[in-house]
């Protein structure tokens, strides 16, 4: 897998403070926890700056940054967690 462009790295890394203060689900250990939010936030990431389209109007950031967010919420209501 390639490398995440800077800018788009330090989006994932800002969503990934954001989401870690969010309370853990039941039934979670907490270093699992971590390890499955760091897992999803890192391929959303990918996945995003992958989808990026540079003539909108959306900076690179922002768009990874709101992307990885979304994976992350989505998560637990997929899994059944919520």
């Amino acid at each position: 897998m390639g490398k995440l462009p800077q800018k788009a790295q330090q989006a994932l890394q800002a969503a990934l403070r954001k989401a870690r203060k969010w309370r853990r689900p039941p039934h979670w250990d907490g270093y699992e926890w971590q390890k499955e939010l760091d897992a999803i936030a890192q391929a959303s990431a990918f996945e995003a700056s992958l989808r990026f389209d540079g003539r909108k109007d959306i900076p690179l950031e922002v768009f990874v940054f709101q992307q990885v967010l979304t994976a992350l919420r989505n998560f637990p209501r997929k899994e059944g967690l919520s």
